[in-house]
């Protein structure tokens, strides 16, 4: 295989669309199909970040990718992702920001009165710290993170209750793998649906039924079927406010985050990137914040991102 062809196979297998990846990459989504068309070659440094995402050395990259088992597809289910899928999906920032983030706490992140009471540094702490480079690593990842796993689409609710009806997750379960479904695109099973909100929304026994002008719902099957629509544009997430801890061993984030529109208007990729890249510079100029949401998440050990609450916020 040449390169181009190893770039669209590795996107593939991480599941990543040529939108996701020129976000990640900061390149526009056109960058992409250049590449994957062999029509231009990428960059050293976006080859290098490429080999990172992708978990492969740049000689792989550029040469004999190693294989990889393909599980068969279902009808109506995206086909199963690689091992570390999703690890890959979430953005390494977010890690090494927790990581700089409990470097800093150092020996204080425990009292020693208590097994267990984390201190929560927020945004503004990091901003009083001086650490201009954090911050904006920050902004890039949740950025990044909103846009790769559907912010936009995850349901509203408070603390330690999830929605306990389908139609409540299914334009995230259906978003979250856009990509995915091939020739089944249109189509979900009940058994996708229940494994996505048992694994991102911890709620079990979920009641099954359509979506008014969205989504039918064959009760015989367990298929659901798409009412022909569009689909959003990938969210432009601002970072408002941030605050981390450890909650039982894992890592919770505790976000505010400010949806935005591009001067008013939905955002193709070459304008997400020029946001990104304002957004990292201070610049806010021209966009416009259509509503501010506050996310609570912990990440299990296989990168798998678990919403605890999902909250409107005044501005």
């Amino acid at each position: 295989m040449n390169l181009a062809q190893n770039i669209q196979m590795l996107r593939r297998r991480a599941c990543l669309s040529q939108e996701e990846l020129a976000s990640q990459l900061g390149v526009s989504r056109q960058s992409v199909s250049k590449w994957e068309s062999d029509a231009a070659t990428p960059e050293l440094d976006k080859l290098t970040q490429m080999a990172h995402l992708f978990h492969v050395s740049l000689d792989e990259l550029v040469g004999e990718l190693p294989p990889e088992d393909a599980a068969p597809q279902q009808p109506g289910q995206p086909p199963a992702a690689p091992a570390g899928r999703r690890r890959r999906m979430l953005p390494w920032l977010l890690w090494a920001a927790s990581a700089l983030l409990c470097l800093w706490l150092g020996a204080a992140f425990f009292s020693p009165s208590s097994s267990e009471q984390p201190m929560e540094p927020s945004l503004s702490q990091v901003q009083t710290l001086s650490l201009p480079a954090l911050r904006q690593s920050l902004v890039a990842t949740f950025f990044d993170l909103a846009a790769a796993e559907r912010f936009d689409y995850v349901p509203f609710f408070p603390e330690g209750d999830p929605p306990r009806h389908a139609k409540e997750y299914l334009l995230y379960a259906f978003a979250l793998r856009l990509d995915e479904w091939g020739d089944e695109k249109g189509r979900m099973t009940e058994q996708y649906v229940e494994e996505t909100v048992r694994a991102h929304f911890d709620r079990y026994n979920i009641a099954h039924g359509p979506l008014f002008k969205t989504w039918d719902y064959d009760a015989e099957t367990g298929i659901y079927t798409a009412i022909p629509q569009g689909i959003k544009s990938l969210p432009m997430c601002s970072l408002r406010d941030f605050h981390f801890s450890v909650r039982d061993g894992s890592p919770l984030f505790d976000v505010t985050l400010d949806f935005c529109s591009f001067d008013g208007v939905e955002p193709g990729p070459d304008e997400a990137a020029q946001v990104r890249q304002s957004l990292l510079e201070g610049d806010f100029s021209y966009l416009k914040i259509e509503s501010t949401e506050r996310f609570l998440f912990t990440v299990d050990e296989e990168g798998v991102l678990r919403y605890l609450a999902h909250e409107s916020v005044a501005p």
